[in-house]
């Protein structure tokens, strides 16, 4: 997000338009500095935000974001054994659900303070066993829209496919799935060449995938950093390119499934 954004209105009798400020728009108090910068022939209005917030273009206006990662201190299963998230860098090898052991491409850390700002973003969390014996083995905390594998033989025949992907956020009507209370958690995005499913604390949970949404809930500089690693993600026919290996379950479908 640039950190200068000036808005030029055309000068008239009537007093300019202002735009509706950006802590209105997306639902949060932002600090803005605001310096109105007299001019002969236009009055400007310079905003600088103070932090580069996820999922706001630079006119302010909220675009479709979605956050997907994990907390730092979760256990991954890699091939030398558990480790916690935070310590994987690009090169780890982890364990996938279809493809055996595979290399993380990227990975990256961020402090959930920002998305905290928006209800809708702060983590969930995921009590023990709450999927089923084991699934997860302890407590773990994912970020709302981290998808969660879940296999079902009846999914079959209603869905066409016992195993789904479904949201963290939707499975807030389980006992045991809560949104976490932990102010500025450190969370982290796992990323493989293609879409995998990862063993996170004995649940299935998927890499992170770069679509347009998932690439909107990044900070700038972390959605810079994965572009230049893969240019072709600039454009949205790169997308597509990406599969994802697991159908994904709608909220309905989640409320009246399981």
């Amino acid at each position: 997000m640039p950190n200068d954004v000036s808005f030029e209105y055309v000068s008239g009798d009537a007093d300019p338009v202002t735009p509706e400020p950006l802590g209105e728009q997306i639902g949060l108090t932002a600090q803005q500095h605001v310096d109105q910068i007299p001019d002969r022939d236009a009055p400007h209005l310079r905003i600088v935000p103070d932090v580069s917030i996820p999922g706001v273009s630079a006119l302010g206006y909220r675009r479709e974001v979605a956050f997907s990662s994990i907390a730092a201190a979760t256990l991954v299963e890699t091939d030398t054994g558990a480790r916690p998230a935070c310590e994987l860098k690009a090169g780890d090898v982890v364990q996938t659900l279809d493809n055996g052991l595979q290399p993380l491409i990227w990975t990256s850390t961020n402090s959930c303070i920002e998305a905290q700002l928006w209800n809708d973003a702060t983590p969930m969390r995921i009590a023990g066993s709450v999927l089923g014996k084991d699934r997860p083995t302890r407590p773990i905390v994912v970020a709302p829209d981290q998808n969660v594998l879940v296999d079902c033989p009846d999914f079959e025949a209603i869905l066409g496919n016992r195993q789904h992907l479904v949201a963290a956020r939707d499975l807030l009507h389980l006992d045991g799935v809560e949104r976490s209370t932990v102010a500025d958690q450190l969370m982290v995005n796992l990323m493989c060449a293609s879409h995998e499913i990862l063993n996170v604390g004995g649940l299935w949970i998927d890499s992170f995938c770069p679509i347009g949404a998932q690439l909107n809930g990044l900070v700038e500089d972390q959605r810079n950093d994965l572009i230049a690693l893969n240019p072709r993600l600039r454009f949205t026919a790169a997308e597509a390119a990406y599969i994802r290996s697991r159908p994904t379950m709608n909220a309905d479908e989640a409320a009246e499934l399981l």
